[in-house]
C-alpha cells in the first residue's frame, strides 16, 4: 500500500493525538503527520502547507467534533467556503 504525503489530525485531546500519531506512525501509512487542537488552528495550518507551488495538503483529515474555539462543524462549514471561493477563482 503506498503511502499518503500527509495527514492532519485535529482533537483537543493531547493524548488522543499523541496515539493516533503513534498508530500512524508505527502503520507506516503517512510520511507528515499534522496535529491541531482545534479547528481555528487547523485552517491556518492549512493555510499553511496548501501554499502553492509547493503544495502538500493532507491526504486526509481526522475532525473531532466537540472542540473549543472552533469545532468540527464548524471547521467544515469554514473549510468549505475556502475551498468553494477558490474553485470560483479558477
Amino acid at each position: 500500500m503506498p503511502q499518503l504525503s500527509s495527514i492532519l489530525l485535529v482533537d483537543d485531546d493531547a493524548t488522543t493525538n499523541f496515539l493516533n500519531q503513534a498508530l500512524i506512525t508505527r502503520m507506516g501509512v503517512v510520511q507528515h503527520t499534522l496535529v491541531a487542537e482545534n479547528g481555528a488552528e487547523a485552517l491556518q495550518i492549512l493555510a499553511q502547507t496548501c501554499v502553492a507551488p509547493s503544495a502538500s495538503c493532507p491526504n486526509l483529515i481526522l475532525l473531532d467534533m466537540k472542540m473549543p474555539i472552533m469545532n468540527g462543524i464548524e471547521f467544515l462549514e469554514a473549510y468549505t467556503n475556502c475551498l468553494l471561493s477558490s474553485s470560483k477563482a479558477l
